[in-house]
């Protein structure tokens, strides 16, 4: 990326003598790969390199309009983001582990508004947020850090979304808080700790949303929980377990609410189940596994929420070290990687149009920019 940065440094000096050495602002692209070369003709700059892509860069959350598919603003993240939760009143909280956000320092936690500017709302955090839920003039918030919000908290702390300092609300676990969501008036938390609140709590708790005292809801887990999600009265919790409360259950299971033991609802995928969403009665899984109720289905799928078993909805995703995606990483043309992708689609009978693999911007090794002002 420094490469990049120097090039494009480069180009603004070239391109423009009544700003030379500055760096312009509105002449902001990046690449994805080494920019080797670079000469300018006129008005225009010609760069090449390894790349396959030119674009503005995006940083590491990025709204998406769910009408046209398109970014709607680009708020700038440098570092990871891991978490994001809508505030109540308008806008999102993000978290993760990034130092900044459109240049102004953040550690790890920053509340976007609702036109994506930065908020003023800057909690300190020493670490890592891997889980967001906003609730009642709270964001609860989980992790891996010891100290957020100006107080000592362990992996897991309610902040005031108006102050951003640390609430009364310190029940604290022993190791890492992947995932959290608030229902029926507590925080269930999910993750690798083995301890909550001075409690014995293997991987997931039900925290009291008021008081912070954990509830004696304990289903124990012999492995981390990964993701949550809400169906009716129970929890669907995915992970890298092999056992709850003593009942045999792979990667997901069912959890009641009321009493903390896995229900009959047993899909029984066969690799660990990171993410999870639910809508009406089918709950959706992605994650590691290729098989899901006993038929085959690449890393993401959707199962009846009565039953367990896969729906017909099967639109799959091959792994990073799949051979069908290291053909298509090593392939240098555009026209070879949409060929590829349009083969798949249809032979594997995963859509019913065929769709381009690279967006319209894509460039493979040579581009050029124009230096013109809109």
């Amino acid at each position: 990326m420094n490469l990049v940065r120097s090039a494009l440094l480069l180009i603004c000096i070239l391109c423009s003598t009544a700003q030379a050495q500055t760096l312009r602002d509105d002449f902001n692209l990046g690449t994805n790969g080494s920019v080797l070369a670079i000469t300018s003709a006129g008005n225009t700059v010609y760069i090449g390199g390894s790349f396959t892509r030119i674009a503005p860069p995006s940083g590491s959350a990025v709204p998406i309009s769910t009408t046209t598919g398109q970014p709607v603003a680009l708020p700038l993240v440098q570092g990871d983001v891991y978490a994001v939760a809508p505030a109540e009143d308008g806008g999102w909280y993000i978290g993760g582990i990034f130092t900044a956000v459109n240049g102004v320092p953040r550690s790890g936690l920053a509340r976007l508004n609702a036109d994506h500017t930065l908020s003023s709302w800057n909690p300190p955090m020493n670490s890592r947020v891997n889980a967001l839920a906003a609730s009642g003039g709270v964001l609860y918030v989980g992790g891996q850090f010891t100290s957020i919000g100006g107080a000592a908290r362990m992996n897991v702390a309610a902040l005031d979304t108006a102050t951003g300092n640390a609430t009364a609300w310190n029940p604290g676990a022993s190791a890492l808080v992947q995932t959290l969501l608030v229902h029926g008036g507590n925080v269930y938390i999910g993750g690798a700790f083995t301890a909550v609140g001075g409690q014995t709590r293997n991987r997931i708790a039900a925290i009291d949303a008021a008081t912070g005292n954990v509830t004696p809801w304990d289903p124990n887990l012999d492995a981390q929980t990964w993701a949550m999600a809400v169906s009716d009265t129970t929890l669907i919790v995915g992970g890298g377990f092999s056992n709850v409360g003593g009942t045999p259950r792979n990667n997901l299971a069912a959890i009641g609410l009321a009493g903390g033991q896995p229900t009959a609802w047993n899909p029984n995928p066969n690799g660990l189940v990171r993410s999870l969403a639910v809508n009406g009665s089918t709950v959706y899984a992605g994650g590691l596994f290729t098989s899901i109720g006993g038929v085959t289905r690449l890393r993401i799928a959707a199962l009846d929420g009565t039953t367990g078993l896969p729906t017909a909805w099967n639109p799959g995703a091959p792994g990073y070290d799949n051979p069908l995606l290291v053909d298509l990483r090593e392939m240098t043309k555009i026209e070879d990687r949409q060929k590829w992708f349009q083969k798949y689609v249809v032979e594997n009978n995963r859509g019913t149009t065929p769709a381009p693999c690279l967006p319209v911007a894509s460039r493979s090794y040579v581009a050029r920019a124009s230096c013109r002002h809109p």
